[in-house]
């Protein structure tokens, strides 16, 4: 292969690289909508108080949801690739099998929002969503180590993590002021 054919191959790996990141970028945002929807329809139906319950329980159900996505991110992450290297080793991320135990926890606090008055689990999933985020941030700056082996998070991960956290953590705080504290 000569190195024309390698910059080639790099110029196409990178353009692809790129559509990936525009496309994570434009779901993370398109994941924000159903968030910001139910912020609104709470606003606007505080006065008559009609649909409070309904979107309130949209709201939590919705946020369970990308909660348990988050956590299957984590998961999808860590799985050992075991033949990578060619030579059947496992080239997969060293704590795997502590951070795919870990990766569950989103999806069992979701679960145990369900059964708690609605404040109680709004409050607990905008705290579950806050630590997610500054997981997934921190392992995205950290990973540098683990992409040298193809394990590691892209650089974009980190500033999308932090910009969605922010704004899912921001509807969370709005829903919890509007619909008051069981």
């Amino acid at each position: 292969m000569t190195s024309d054919d390698q910059g080639a191959g790099q110029a196409a790996a990178d353009r692809a690289a790129k559509r990936f990141e525009k496309t994570a970028y434009l779901l993370g945002f398109a994941g924000l909508l159903p968030f910001l929807a139910c912020v609104a329809l709470l606003y606007f139906s505080l006065a008559s108080g009609a649909l409070v319950r309904p979107v309130g329980d949209i709201f939590t159900a919705y946020s369970i949801a990308v909660l348990s996505f988050l956590g299957g991110i984590r998961w999808g992450h860590v799985m050992p690739r075991q033949d990578d290297d060619g030579a059947g080793h496992s080239t997969g991320h060293r704590a795997g099998p502590v951070v795919l135990c870990l990766s569950v926890l989103p999806v069992v606090l979701g679960w145990g929002a369900l059964f708690l008055p609605r404040s109680a689990a709004i409050a607990l999933l905008l705290i579950a969503f806050c630590i997610q985020g500054v997981w997934d941030s921190f392992s995205a700056h950290f990973s540098a180590h683990f992409s040298a082996r193809g394990g590691g998070l892209p650089r974009w991960f980190a500033p999308l993590r932090i910009l969605l956290t922010a704004a899912v953590a921001l509807c969370h705080a709005a829903v919890l002021l509007m619909i008051g504290f069981d």
